[in-house]
């Protein structure tokens, strides 16, 4: 059994676009959007046009608001922006589907060949005291207090493999899984660092043979220790994930830049 794996690297990427070490052995994408339907599939959403909050996405929180699209000078290209109020545990999620079916399931099929790569780049105006997750989650995850008030837990227990700020480090991003109907297991403390106000970009690589990849800013972090995780979210239906929450009266503004998933088929 394969186990999630973070390796270090000295060299890392905050270039705009997607990690070229990450997405480098995907050989059946061309570039960002566009990928070859005989060998695989994918989504790739920088949020030029004006985001759906009806069809292709949905928005659960306290954010006025909601995940619009930010208009503005000193960022240009698409981004949406979740304002989130500055009353203590408000908060505001957003999720790359509806009822829907998720578009991603982690293949552990030996020998299947089927890979996974997710990437997304976003930034928070604030990283004092609050709550972040980020990553691939099922469907039902994007609920109200997905993270618990006073920011000490991820409350719940759908799939999710990704990332996660809690109060107690609040600018350490946390690698973690949560298999379907089980409880979060941290893989890595602190995989990463945010700064306010500063892009950032989370990632992951899994293939069924060689284990499950943790990126941040496109490096690969290391741990020792890791025990064979025969429970991570495997084969369920995942979708992109992302969200907050504050742990004071402060305002938040979280933007999001892009993201982009995509699987082999073999």
């Amino acid at each position: 059994m394969s186990q999630p794996k973070i390796y270090v690297s000295l060299d890392p990427d905050t270039t705009r676009g997607p990690s070229g070490s990450l997405w480098g052995n995907c050989d059946f994408r061309h570039a960002p959007g566009s990928y070859d339907p005989s060998e695989g599939y994918g989504l790739f959403d920088d949020f030029v046009k004006p985001i759906n909050l009806t069809d292709d996405y949905q928005s659960v929180g306290d954010a006025s608001p909601a995940w619009a699209q930010l208009v503005d000078a000193d960022t240009p290209g698409g981004v949406v922006r979740a304002a989130i109020t500055n009353t203590d545990n408000n908060e505001a999620y957003l999720a790359s589907h509806l009822d829907l079916a998720g578009f991603a399931g982690l293949d552990n099929t030996a020998n299947s060949g089927r890979k996974t790569w997710f990437e997304c780049r976003f930034r928070s105006s604030y990283v004092s005291d609050w709550g972040l997750i980020v990553g691939l989650g099922e469907a039902a995850i994007c609920a109200a207090n997905l993270i618990v008030d006073n920011q000490t837990a991820l409350a719940t227990a759908e799939g999710f493999i990704g990332f996660r700020i809690l109060t107690a480090d609040p600018d350490g991003l946390d690698a973690v899984y949560i298999p379907d109907a089980g409880a979060e297991t941290v893989v890595q403390e602190a995989a990463g660092t945010i700064a306010v106000n500063t892009w950032t970009k989370v990632g992951i690589y899994h293939d069924p043979e060689d284990g499950t990849f943790f990126y941040v800013n496109g490096v690969k972090h290391s741990s020792t220790g890791l025990t064979p995780l025969t429970t991570t979210p495997y084969g369920e239906a995942l979708g992109f994930i992302i969200g907050a929450k504050t742990g004071t009266s402060e305002a938040i503004n979280l933007d999001l830049d892009w993201f982009e998933f995509a699987q082999s088929y073999e």
